[in-house]
């Protein structure tokens, strides 16, 4: 399974992710889900996302946790 690219991810969101995986057992993938949502909630549907000169899209995301059991999905 890869990993998430934690590097990737401006601070302050590297290091609460950091440490939200380490107090509560969550993947930090199932972390940085819920950090996505909550910037695409706090958009809202007026925010586009510029992929390329000619293309642009409405900032929506969908997410689903999904893991076995005590994984920390929900």
């Amino acid at each position: 399974m890869p990993v998430v690219p934690l590097a990737l991810l401006p601070n302050p969101w590297r290091d609460w992710t950091t440490d939200t995986e380490r107090a509560t057992g969550a993947p930090a993938d199932y972390v940085v889900q819920s950090v996505l949502a909550g910037v695409a909630a706090m958009c809202g549907a007026g925010v586009r996302v510029r992929v390329t000169p000619a293309w642009d899209e409405p900032l929506v995301l969908w997410l689903a946790a999904v893991g076995e059991a005590s994984s920390g999905a929900s």
